[in-house]
């Protein structure tokens, strides 16, 4: 997570647009868990 937050810092100190999403539920298979 720490990593997480220094790349978003990086990025909006450089004026870099970014979008952030959690994954809440799945249905059916999928790469990723929720969480």
């Amino acid at each position: 997570m720490k990593e997480l937050l220094n790349d978003l810092d990086r990025w909006r100190t450089a004026g870099t647009r970014v979008a952030l999403a959690r994954v809440v539920d799945v249905e059916g298979s999928g790469p990723r868990g929720p969480g």
